[in-house]
């Protein structure tokens, strides 16, 4: 399948983030909650009410639309084979690290990006084969998403395009600029 039909939702996703009139650290608790809700609903594992990067803090409409937003992506996602899937949600998130950085550029919201990345893949890991479900198939489905969803982020946080964006900031400073018109030109071409 395509990955080109998660485009229009990743550029609603990173408007969404980048347009809010906060500091970068609500910025990078955005991409956190997104991430978060993002790989709860692919494995299907319960959602508590603990740790949602802050999601209380969020100005008013910002939670609802991340959570729209979540829930379009997560309808896109086939969860039927999570191998093939796994392709899909790594360029989702590649996606949205891409239009996040592009527009808030800075080793510190990298940093912070990685953390949120690292605290989901924590996340993950705890959670008990018993909390993905009583039926023995669905349980092992969750547990393969889990697996897939592990690899998918930690292939992100040691390849992730985020050092890359520094690496050619530091080399160009219009970078930034560069790859959000390339965002938007890949998102007009369709």
């Amino acid at each position: 399948m395509s990955t080109e039909r998660y485009d229009n939702v990743i550029l609603e996703i990173v408007q969404v983030i980048n347009s809010a009139n906060v500091s970068q650290t609500h910025k990078g608790e955005f991409f956190g909650y997104l991430l978060d809700h993002l790989i709860h609903r692919y494995v299907q594992m319960p959602e508590g009410r603990g740790d949602q990067f802050n999601a209380n803090l969020f100005p008013a409409g910002t939670r609802k639309a991340l959570d729209l937003l979540v829930q379009r992506l997560a309808s896109l996602i086939c969860t039927s084979d999570p191998v093939e899937m796994a392709k899909d949600l790594r360029y989702i998130i590649v996606k949205v690290i891409d239009g996040v950085s592009a527009q808030n550029v800075a080793v510190g919201m990298n940093l912070f990006l990685k953390g949120c990345i690292c605290k989901t893949l924590t996340k993950v890991q705890q959670v008990s084969d018993s909390a993905l479900g009583t039926d023995s198939k669905e349980r092992v489905m969750a547990s393969r998403r889990r697996v897939i969803a592990l690899g998918v982020l930690t292939d992100v946080l040691s390849h992730g395009p985020h050092d890359e964006i520094l690496r050619r900031l530091a080399d160009n400073p219009g970078f930034a600029k560069d790859v959000w018109d390339r965002l938007e030109k890949d998102r007009t071409a369709d």
